[in-house]
């Protein structure tokens, strides 16, 4: 039994028996992993034609909080017409886990344990609602035992704040109650992480030794400049800014410049290398502010800043679903909060005068356009040219 069309090679209509075998696995609250390797698990039919995934693994909620990195892999295909498939726990280490700083504390006066407070709220509750059952409480009592309940319910809600940083869904908003959801998309955003195979040049590997060996071997050679050739812009005219643009461009940073760049930062965002959130500093602003304007004056003074503040983690970012091949992926690096804020100071000073030095034909770095934007007007130039063509 397949759950949707796309598990099918013929594609095909979403069934009425798909559509109840997937509120089946609902209602159970089951989970369906990600399959890795490949994306059918059958094959049949004139040739072999006809594929299908109608295996699958389904684990319970309770068992991906034990294996949060589990993951099933396609084998491979033995005589059966049935590929193997394998359910792997995870548990590979890729190095240290680095600070990160939780948005959760911010809501915490002394950035207390939330895990130790939420705890001891519970018990409260506990005792004092089995205390309800064989006797009548005291109206001093009744009120310890509603204290308890809403301090529960606030530890409650900095759990959620901090669940909702690590599954990303910045789009949910605080109180929703929907601690489970992120919870599982945490699970979910973790396992997506995992580089448990990769093929280079039609070699697998797993082993965790020879994926980093392969992975640095190659970009290395792909990202590596070989400095025998550099584009010429002799010639080329270019537009100049006039002595007031120069001026308001070199100029000081202010307070309010540097804070107003803070404020546009998204806070819910994962942290980079230095594992603080930008959460953190537009709460941290009243008392960090003299030290971050000093790193802004001296980078103004200088044009330098310390080394490690460029510090980044290099990522590998999948192309398309069920990616295994190192082709099939790109490498980004995550910076830190404090490199980030400098960049989008510098970006908001630069947006002042960018429509004048950009040319007319000229698509990027434009306000309000995106650079997809010029591939849509071309296609949709040709296909209206075609269109007249054909009629005529």
């Amino acid at each position: 039994m397949i759950r949707f069309p796309s598990e099918r090679s013929r594609g095909g209509r979403l069934t009425q028996a798909m559509r109840r075998f997937s509120e089946v696995v609902e209602e159970l609250e089951l989970r369906d992993l990600p399959l890795q390797g490949g994306v059918f698990t059958w094959c049949g039919g004139l040739n072999n034609r006809s594929k299908s995934r109608i295996d699958r693994f389904f684990i319970s909620e309770d068992w991906e909080t034990h294996f949060q990195g589990a993951i099933q892999t396609v084998l491979a295909k033995p005589i059966s017409d049935h590929t193997p498939i394998l359910l792997d726990g995870g548990g590979m280490r890729r190095g240290p886990t680095p600070f990160r700083f939780e948005n959760m504390w911010l809501k915490s006066e002394g950035f207390k344990e939330i895990d130790l407070e939420k705890q001891k709220a519970w018990n409260l509750i506990e005792y004092w609602d089995k205390e309800a059952m064989v006797r009548s409480l005291s109206i001093e009592e009744d009120e310890v035992r509603k204290e308890a309940r809403e301090l529960y319910k606030k530890w409650a809600l900095l759990e959620e704040v901090s669940w909702r940083q690590k599954s990303r869904e910045i789009w949910l908003k605080e109180g929703d109650r929907n601690t489970k959801f992120f919870h599982k998309m945490a699970n979910a955003h973790r396992r997506r992480k995992q580089l448990n195979r990769i093929k280079v040049n039609e070699r697998c590997f797993t082993e965790e030794s020879e994926i980093k060996e392969e992975v640095d071997r190659n970009f290395q050679e792909l990202l590596t400049d070989p400095g025998d050739w550099k584009p010429s812009i002799e010639g080329l005219n270019f537009e100049r800014l006039e002595e007031r643009e120069v001026e308001r461009l070199e100029q000081p940073f202010s307070e309010e410049e540097v804070f107003e760049a803070l404020k546009g930062c998204c806070g819910e965002k994962a942290p980079g290398p230095d594992g603080f959130s930008m959460a953190f500093w537009q709460f941290a602003w009243d008392f960090v502010k003299v030290e971050v304007l000093n790193l802004f004056r001296q980078f103004h003074e200088t044009g330098r800043f310390v080394r490690s503040m460029n510090a980044t983690f290099l990522v590998l970012i999948p192309k398309k679903g069920g990616a295994e091949d190192l082709k099939d992926f790109r490498p980004i690096s995550l910076v830190g909060g404090l490199y980030k804020w400098l960049a989008k100071v510098l970006a908001n000073r630069l947006k002042g005068v960018l429509a004048k030095v950009i040319s007319l034909s000229q698509n990027a770095f434009v306000e309000g356009r995106q650079i997809m934007d010029a591939v849509l007007i071309a296609n949709e130039a040709i296909d209206s040219i075609l269109k007249i063509i054909e009629g005529q």
